[in-house]
């Protein structure tokens, strides 16, 4: 073997060799960065930086951490949102607190909330007259503490509301509000004396109207009157513009005629 081979041939070695050391150290130098890499993922992740980690996870190949990073990041802004709505329920916002707890599903015990929510906005509508909607709303809580008692006001205040349109003759409104309460104290009687009422005025003209005898008892604020259609009250200082009430249709009552005179 010549000397010129035997060169080529140290030399061919000496590049497989640095070729090697080369190929080695970039290995290790790889595997040395990706160690600092997963290092810092798993520190973002531990000091709770779930956004920053799911990036480095996702950028070293490991789907299956930054899975459970975007995890974390759903558990975080839930839980976020729920802290939201307990301060919204807190502050008395119940609508925008129901429909928090509601868009939160079964995450921890938001769905267990939902009926405080419906309580105090059923509260909130009868505050403000609106006895319908607070009633549909507390029907759906069913034996919920504190429903029981708030029903009851919206009942009283039904039958207060039932009792006006009958004392002002708005039969349809009195009916259908009659009806509705159902067996609630003594409305399905006084339900009874409004169809009657109905009755006895598509039945014909009505006779003439007659001071009543019990006006006496009210004679420093009005007069009474009867007629077949009910009891009707005139104050002292009726004028053109006072419009002349039947307060009780259907008939004479004197205890409902002396509480209404009276009230």
């Amino acid at each position: 073997m010549s000397k010129i081979v035997k060169w080529v041939l140290a030399l061919l070695l000496l590049v497989l060799a640095a070729t090697a050391c080369a190929v080695t150290g970039l290995r290790l130098y790889r595997e040395k960065e990706y160690q600092r890499a997963l290092n810092e993922a798993q520190g973002l992740y531990a000091a709770g930086d779930y956004a920053g980690a799911q990036t480095a996870f996702e950028a070293l190949g490991q789907t299956e951490r930054a899975a459970d990073c975007a995890l974390q990041l759903e558990l975080m802004d839930k839980g976020e949102r729920l802290r939201r709505a307990e301060d919204l329920l807190e502050a008395g916002d119940y609508t925008a607190a129901r429909e928090a707890f509601l868009a939160l599903g079964d995450f921890e015990n938001a769905a267990e909330r939902i009926p405080a929510c419906e309580l105090g906005e059923a509260g909130q509508l009868l505050a403000e007259g609106r006895t319908d909607e607070a009633l549909a709303l507390l029907e759906k809580l069913g034996d919920y503490p504190g429903s029981a008692e708030l029903m009851e006001q919206i009942r009283a205040a039904q039958y207060t509301e039932a009792l006006a349109a009958t004392y002002a003759c708005r039969m349809d409104e009195a009916i259908g509000r009659w009806n509705r309460l159902g067996d609630y104290r003594d409305a399905s009687r006084l339900l009874q004396r409004c169809l009657d009422y109905v009755a006895l005025a598509a039945a014909g003209p009505e006779e003439s109207i007659q001071e009543s005898s019990y006006y006496g008892r009210n004679n420093r604020t009005g007069r009474v009157y009867t007629c077949r259609l009910g009891l009707l009250y005139v104050p002292n200082d009726a004028g053109p513009e006072t419009g002349s009430l039947i307060f009780w249709p259907g008939g004479y009552d004197e205890v409902l005629a002396n509480n209404y005179l009276t009230e």
